[in-house]
């Protein structure tokens, strides 16, 4: 099995966090692979920005004693992967997808972030909406909560429906329907 990165939320700002280093308190949860004890295991060193500063932090590693898989203890604060914060990311998406005429270049640079780093976050969430969606819709239900199915955006019109008046058979092979 590869690692798998666990997310917990740490009550620290970036800058607290980095200046804690190894001597932060981790919380040791169970394996989310088979619910094994997890044992520490030596971490490594990584850098966070936020707000077009540069933090080197601490992520510490567990590792199962049941199934031997690794996994990195990722604060809320940070995605995997990802130089810069959630918060900074998530801003710069939600002002870009919400509309109102902002582009990705000025989100970017309010963001304090380089504009083809923008470009490419906004690019994986249009992407990966629809699942994404699908993802917090069955964390809504599982939390007892109710599915919302989005209506469509005011915003866009669909156009009416067109009826052909004759209706001739298509061969499907010759012109594929084109997914939507």
């Amino acid at each position: 099995m590869s690692p798998v990165a666990i997310v917990w939320p740490c009550p620290l700002a970036v800058d607290a966090y980095a200046a804690a280093g190894r001597d932060l308190g981790f919380p040791r949860p169970d394996c989310p692979s088979c619910a094994g004890p997890l044992v520490f295991w030596p971490g490594y060193r990584r850098y966070v920005r936020e707000a077009g500063r540069y933090w080197k932090i601490f992520v510490p590693r567990l590792r199962c004693a049941r199934c031997g898989v690794s996994h990195a203890l990722l604060p809320a604060f940070t995605l995997a992967w990802q130089l810069d914060v959630a918060e900074t990311i998530g801003s710069v998406v939600g002002e870009v997808v919400a509309g109102g005429g902002c582009g990705v270049r000025p989100a970017a640079q309010r963001a304090g972030v380089p504009y083809t780093t923008a470009r490419g976050w906004v690019r994986r969430f249009r992407a990966r909406a629809a699942e994404l969606g699908v993802a917090f819709a069955a964390v809504a239900v599982e939390l007892d909560g109710q599915a919302v199915t989005p209506q469509p955006s005011s915003r866009v019109k669909s156009p009416p429906p067109t009826a052909h008046p004759d209706p001739a058979p298509t061969d499907l092979f010759a012109n594929p329907p084109i997914p939507t």
